[in-house]
């Protein structure tokens, strides 16, 4: 049998480095990040799709300028100096239409004060 906490596995973030690096995420779902991809995530957000596996990475300094809600931001802002990968259920690759209704649906909850 395979020992999975020492074996080699292909980075999920470049998909070019093999890395013995990883972590389990609460579905289950195991990360390999190569150290060069943990790297970058001190200067970007880094999203990674469980469903169909789409990375996402975007300058830390672009989101925070760009995000509006203010309890997202501050968030974010106490994130902002962390290596921090974040793993999201569903992604505009993989689910485009559901997406717009978990979007629209917080729109919804926001302008009645439900949220």
């Amino acid at each position: 049998m395979k020992d999975q906490w020492n074996s080699k596995e292909l980075c999920i973030i470049c998909r070019d480095t093999m890395t013995d690096q990883h972590a389990d995420n609460e579905q289950g779902m195991r990360i390999s990040v190569c150290r060069q991809c943990l790297e970058s995530s001190r200067e970007n957000f880094i999203w990674v799709c469980t469903r169909c596996g789409s990375v996402y990475i975007h300058p830390k300094s672009l989101v925070l300028n760009q995000l509006t809600e203010p309890d997202l931001r501050k968030a974010y802002l106490a994130c902002k100096d962390q290596q921090l990968i974040q793993v999201v259920d569903i992604c505009i690759a993989c689910d485009p239409q559901g997406v717009h209704e978990v979007v629209a649906a917080a729109a919804g909850e926001q302008e009645c004060g439900h949220c």
